[in-house]
């Protein structure tokens, strides 16, 4: 599939096409990247069939390879040593660049303590509610930057990478407050993206605070947002980036203003691409490597060896969705959010931290993707991160001061600064998706947790 298809609407794009390059992956990353066995992974994260039922057929039949195929249609997935699984475009035999492998020791400058306290081993016990079956896979608990409790689902362990879908985006957040920190960037910047270098291309009033808040005001197309148009817009470009086997760099910097930038927020994948492009921009010219670089300055100091950043197939990190990791590292991940001494021993800028965990001017009066209550003014997102402010009590039962990472099929990191709390929740897609078990346990796990944290204190 070339870029220009990625300019098509829904009825020139084969779905098939489509659907089988998300099988493909998702089943490449599952067994290679994850260790899961396939029946498993059929039966809880990958849903093997295209419309009308036509079953898909899935061939592993070479190593570090693997074929989704439904007929005469068909779609390929490699293993790489440094970047995990890539879906290939259709007809080609290997990614647009080359590979490269990732040192990855195991220890950290900042060891995690293990201090198992029976009130939060409770609390976990509440993600794994079996009616209906939620399909929960890991439950991780920091009090105090200590591991108080975790607990794992049939067939997951504390050092299996799981898919975490969206929580990478705010991954791409710490990235760029590292490179804050080390001044190669600054919030209040243009993105300076190389395609848009031309003087008078409005584009180049977009700032990484902009793209950092979700506001670019980039025509990218999200069916969700409020200036989301089917006839207009055709196939979302927020699914395609995963789909499509293309240059999502290209994809994201060919899209239009539809916005003045910083007056409009949506929670679309262009902004975060955005800013992990100006981040490629920034680290090419310092002379770094953008694929090597984000575990050698931040993954490998903290000791979070099972974060893998997976790309698309010319080399770009699709940080907004095809991140894995462990329940452990995601949760030592967020707590660099609400912990200064841990900030500062990475070396991570605290004050764009700080910016990330404060409301979106651009989302005022916007309510998690759906209408808003009679007078809601308020922001429920920050920077790459959402937030708890005003929520009712029966969706987020913790204090308003609450900030999380959220990744689609139930994938949770809560950040809970006022009790010094993590809470994450890494969960199979289908338990969420397909059995209707919306987010109930997870409620539940985060008012049990965040009453232990308040008995700790």
């Amino acid at each position: 599939m070339t870029n220009d298809r990625a300019h098509a609407s829904s009825d020139q794009i084969d779905l098939d096409l489509l659907d089988l390059g998300l099988i493909a992956k998702a089943v490449c990353s599952g067994v290679y990247v994850s260790g899961r066995d396939l029946n498993d992974l059929l039966q809880q994260s990958v849903r093997a069939e295209l419309s009308e039922h036509r079953r898909v057929e899935i061939d592993l039949s070479i190593e570090n390879q693997v074929t989704a195929r439904c007929g005469e249609v068909s779609r390929t997935a490699i293993m790489t040593e440094g970047q995990g699984a890539i879906l290939l475009p259709v007809g080609v035999a290997e990614p647009i660049f080359s590979p490269r492998p990732v040192r990855r020791p195991k220890p950290s400058i900042v060891p995690l303590k293990e201090l198992p306290q029976a009130e939060f081993e409770t609390a976990a016990k509440f993600a794994f509610r079996k009616a209906p079956d939620t399909q929960t896979a890991a439950v991780a608990i920091l009090h105090k930057g200590n591991l108080v409790a975790e607990q794992y689902g049939a067939g997951a362990h504390q050092d299996m990478s799981l898919e975490s879908w969206s929580m990478g985006k705010s991954l791409a957040a710490l990235l760029l407050a590292c490179a804050v920190s080390d001044g190669l960037i600054g919030l209040e910047d243009s993105l300076g993206l190389r395609e848009w270098s031309n003087p008078s291309d409005p584009r180049a009033a977009v700032t990484v605070e902009d793209a950092l808040r979700m506001s670019s005001g980039l025509a990218f197309s999200a069916s969700w947002a409020a200036d989301y148009d089917a006839d207009r817009d055709g196939y979302p470009d927020h699914g395609l980036i995963y789909s499509g086997a293309l240059d999502a760099r290209a994809l994201v910097t060919s899209r239009e203003l539809r916005h003045t930038p910083g007056t409009f927020g949506a929670y679309k994948n262009s902004d975060t691409l955005l800013l992990m492009a100006a981040l490629e921009d920034r680290l090419t010219t310092a002379g770094l490597d953008p694929l090597t670089w984000p575990y050698e300055r931040l993954l490998v100091p903290l000791g979070a060896s099972s974060i893998l950043l997976e790309t698309d197939p010319y080399g770009h990190a699709l940080i907004t969705g095809y991140v894995y990791g462990c329940a452990r590292d995601w949760a030592r991940l967020a707590q660099i959010f609400i912990d200064r001494a841990l900030a500062d021993a990475l070396g991570v800028d605290w004050a764009c931290l700080q910016t990330c965990l404060t409301p979106s001017p651009a989302w005022a009066g916007q309510y998690w993707m759906s209408e808003a209550p009679a007078g809601f003014i308020d922001s429920i997102y920050g920077g790459q991160v959402w937030l708890n402010r005003h929520a009712p009590q029966d969706r987020w039962p913790a204090p308003d001061d609450t900030a999380f990472f959220l990744g689609v099929g139930g994938q949770y990191a809560f950040m809970v600064p006022s009790l010094e709390l993590i809470v994450v929740r890494m969960g199979h897609i289908r338990g969420t998706v397909d059995t209707g078990a919306g987010r109930g346990h997870v409620p539940a796990l985060l008012e049990a947790a965040c009453d232990a944290a308040r008995t700790a204190q």
